[in-house]
């Protein structure tokens, strides 16, 4: 899957705010000590499903007192949030100890990538 740098300065508070909305609906994994960039591209080819309006896919990465959290949602077209039937992001967030370095590369001092 490219990455795509371009829109990301674009369409990163809209998906920020929106992700501050609906963090309490994210499905919420195990933690781990670390995540790679295998893993998120992973998730993002075995949980497309057939889902006609998924365009892309969004990393985000928040850090707060050693802690940070990962988010990983679907967006459509137009960079607006993918959400079920009853309204919860489809995607996940997960508390991790680190990110492998070929993933933390890719947000280039961001916090936020946009796979499309």
């Amino acid at each position: 899957m490219p990455i795509s740098a371009a829109p990301i300065a674009a369409v990163a508070n809209t998906i920020v705010e929106a992700f501050g909305k609906l963090t309490g609906k994210l499905r919420e994994l195990m933690g781990a000590d670390r995540i790679s960039y295998e893993e998120v591209m992973n998730y993002f080819i075995d949980h497309k499903d057939d889902n006609p309006t998924i365009a892309k896919g969004a990393i985000l990465k928040e850090e707060a007192e050693n802690e940070l959290t990962v988010f990983q949602v679907f967006l459509d077209k137009d960079n607006q949030l993918i959400t079920d039937s009853i309204g919860n992001p489809l995607g996940y967030k997960k508390k991790v100890a680190n990110m492998e370095d070929e993933l933390l590369h890719l947000f280039k001092g961001g916090k936020l990538i946009i796979v499309e």
